[in-house]
């Protein structure tokens, strides 16, 4: 049996995830974390900044990487997913420069920290690639649709099958 504990709060940034990781993600001790976070750190900044030029993007990237690291000394078999942040095409340009950035950044990291990249980002991009309306997998530049979500999940899915983790007879918990 798995067992999926989703503690993702719609709007967290990094900083807010720091907060809440030994409640939400420790103490849960899960078999397999799987964690999306960087799209709301652009818009959030970029509310009160006119572009990135003076984001921390390495505060950041040392900060993220505590966090998997931590999670890794709490529960050393402890396997480990990271999304990459990603927007539509219909976001701003600004916001589009600075979720590549992170997602560059998550990308590097989970290489670094023996993780598994779950390519959003990537996803996305070839999504809307397609003839199809531009809302249609991303309605408002950051939230996905029903379509996109389904996407979302089947690509989570194969990555974790991928790596034989949740295997039949074995009971997993896995905290999202």
């Amino acid at each position: 049996d798995t067992e999926f504990l989703n503690r993702a709060v719609s709007g967290y940034t990094l900083e807010d995830l720091q907060e809440r990781f030994q409640k939400d993600i420790l103490d849960n001790k899960a078999d397999i974390i799987s964690i999306l976070i960087g799209t709301n750190d652009a818009g959030e900044w970029l509310k009160e900044h006119p572009d990135d030029s003076q984001f921390d993007y390495k505060g950041w990237e040392l900060c993220y990487t505590d966090l998997i690291r931590r999670a890794k000394q709490d529960n050393n078999n402890v396997r480990v997913l990271l999304g990459s942040p990603f927007v539509g095409n219909n976001a701003s340009e600004q916001r589009k420069k600075m979720v590549a950035t992170l997602s560059a950044i998550v990308k590097k990291i989970a290489e670094q920290e023996q993780a598994v990249c779950v390519p959003y980002d990537s996803l996305f991009r070839e999504l809307e690639r397609m003839k199809i309306d531009s809302d249609y997998w991303i309605w408002d530049g950051v939230h996905p649709t029903a379509a996109g979500h389904q996407r979302m999940a089947e690509l989570w899915i194969a990555k974790v099958e991928e790596k034989g983790w949740l295997s039949e007879g074995k009971d997993n918990r896995v905290t999202l």
